[in-house]
C-alpha cells in the first residue's frame, strides 16, 4: 500500500490514505464536473447580442460580475473591461442561478435562462430563439441579461476542452467504468460537450446544492461512484462520493474535501484504477505466499525434517520476498 501511494505521488497524484488506495479499484462510475475539469476552466466570451443600450449594459455587467470569482464572471469582466465604472445600489447572489442588481432604480438580472428568461414580460422572438438554439447546440454557455424583466443582452461563452479529455473517457470505457457528465449548463450545451469527449450519460441543469444528492442517487445504481471536480460548489459532492478526485488547480475546499488530488492531467485517473487493482493483486499474492511458507514450515516441523536455523531463514526469507514483491509497485507503468 505504501509503495502504491508513493508511486501515485511520483505520477502526480496525492492519495490520502491506504483505504482510499484500495477503494479506487471498486469504481464502477465516475462523475465529471465540466468547467475546469473536462474543460480548461478559462472560458471566453466569443460573442454578444445586444437588444438595448450597449454601453449601459456593459457597465452594469462589469459592476455585477466583479463581485464574483466564478470563471464565467471573470470572462464577462474581461469582455467588458473597457466600460467605465459605476456604483450599484444593491446586489444579490442567487446561488446557482445568477445575480440581481439595482442601478438607478432599475432591476437587472444576469444569469441562466431559467433565472432570467422565465420572468420576462414578453416572449422571445422566433429569430432570437433560433440563434439561442444554434449557440447551445455548438457547446456555448449563454448568459442572459434583463432590465426590468425585459431581455437586453445575451453573452455567448465558450471554454475549450482539455486535450486529454477524450483519451481519458475512452480509457475508462475500455476498463468498464461508466463516465457521467454533471453540470449546471443547459441540456444542449452539456450534450454537445459530452459528444465531443465520448460521454453518453449527461445530467444537466444541476444546481450546486443538488450535486451531492445526485451522487447519492447514483450510489443506489452503482456499487461505487467517483467524482471529479475543482470548484467550491463541487465540495459536497466530492465528500459524498465513494472516491473523489480534485484538480490541483482547483479551489482549496475542493482539494480538502477530495480523497485524491490530481497535480497533473486527467489520464492519471485510469492509471490510479489500474494501480489500485495491481496493488490488490500483489497483496493477495503476498498473503497466499506468506501463509504457504508458514504452512510448509509447520508441517516440516511436525515431521522433524527442518531444524530451527533453517526455519528462521525460511520465515525471515519469506518476509523479505513479500517486501520485495510489494516494492514492485514503485515501478508500475
Amino acid at each position: 500500500t505504501l509503495s502504491a501511494i508513493s508511486r501515485a505521488a511520483r505520477k502526480g497524484m496525492i492519495i490520502k490514505g491506504g483505504d482510499i488506495a484500495d477503494n479506487i479499484a471498486n469504481l464502477e462510475a465516475i462523475v465529471f464536473d465540466k468547467t475546469g475539469t473536462l474543460t480548461i476552466g478559462k472560458p471566453e466570451v466569443v460573442g454578444a447580442t445586444y437588444l438595448g443600450d450597449k454601453e449601459l449594459i456593459k457597465q452594469v455587467v462589469q459592476a455585477v460580475e466583479k463581485q464574483s470569482s466564478h470563471p464565467i464572471a471573470q470572462a464577462l469582466m474581461t469582455y467588458t473591461a473597457d466600460s467605465s465604472a459605476i456604483d450599484l445600489q444593491s446586489l444579490e447572489d442567487v446561488t446557482g442561478k445568477g445575480l440581481v442588481a439595482r442601478y438607478e432604480g432599475d432591476s437587472w438580472k444576469i444569469g441562466k435562462a431559467g433565472f432570467v428568461v422565465d420572468s420576462l414580460v414578453s416572449p422571445l422572438s422566433a429569430g432570437l430563439l433560433a440563434q439561442i438554439d444554434e449557440a447551445e447546440s455548438s457547446g456555448k454557455t449563454l448568459v442572459y441579461v434583463s432590465q426590468n424583466d425585459v431581455l437586453v443582452a445575451i453573452f455567448m461563452v465558450e471554454d475549450s476542452l482539455k486535450p486529454e479529455s477524450k483519451q481519458l473517457i475512452a480509457q475508462l470505457k475500455e476498463m468498464g467504468v461508466t463516465p457521467i457528465l454533471l453540470t449546471g449548463d443547459q441540456e444542449k450545451t452539456a450534450r454537445y460537450v459530452a459528444s465531443q469527449v465520448g460521454i453518453d450519460r449527461v445530467i444537466a441543469n444541476c444546481l450546486p446544492t443538488d450535486k451531492a444528492a445526485v451522487i447519492q442517487e447514483l450510489q443506489t445504481e452503482f456499487a461505487s461512484v467517483g467524482m471529479v471536480g475543482d470548484g467550491i460548489n463541487d465540495a459536497p459532492a466530492l465528500a459524498q462520493a465513494n472516491v473523489s478526485y480534485a484538480m490541483g488547480s482547483g479551489t482549496d475546499i475542493a482539494m480538502e474535501s477530495a480523497d485524491i488530488v490530481l497535480m497533473e492531467d486527467l489520464t492519471r485517473i485510469p492509471y490510479s484504477i489500474r494501480l489500485s487493482k495491481k496493488m490488490r493483486g500483489i497483496i493477495k499474492q503476498n498473503i497466499i505466499f506468506a501463509l504457504s511458507v508458514i504452512a510448509v514450515l509447520i508441517i516440516s516441523n511436525l515431521f522433524q525434517s527442518i531444524n530451527l536455523p533453517l526455519g528462521v531463514v525460511g520465515h525471515e526469507g519469506s518476509t523479505i520476498l513479500v517486501i520485495l514483491n510489494g516494492l514492485r509497485l514503485l515501478y508500475f507503468k
